[in-house]
């Protein structure tokens, strides 16, 4: 008897250190009962996947919502890439124009 607390204490520090990640829940199966999904901080069992799945989902929705984030920072850096480029060779444009003017000129002059 004084076993069973004792015995249950170590499994769920056990499976917290083993699984850190991943939320409260995880999903096991036993030959005898199947599938099956304990709480590794209190102990519960259940059958129904219900709070499991949405802690999985939570998760699966912060990952996709940092990949969002990242890719919206490079698409930002590149935008901003893009605008200097664009200034850049505005501004090479412009001098290649005044550049050719001035050749034109040059050109009349010496006619």
């Amino acid at each position: 008897e004084d076993f069973v607390p004792v015995g249950r204490s170590l499994l769920l520090k056990w499976y917290r250190q083993q699984y850190p990640k991943g939320g409260d829940w995880l999903k096991l199966s036993s030959k005898r009962y199947g599938f099956f999904y304990l709480n590794k901080m209190t102990g519960e069992t259940t059958f129904r996947p219900a709070q499991y799945e949405r802690e999985q989902l939570a998760m699966y929705l912060q990952d996709t919502l940092k990949q969002v984030e990242t890719l919206k920072e490079s698409v930002q850096a590149q935008e901003e890439e893009c605008r200097s480029t664009r200034l850049n060779l505005e501004d090479k444009t412009k001098d290649n124009k005044e550049k050719s003017e001035e050749v034109d000129t040059l050109k009349t002059q010496i006619k």
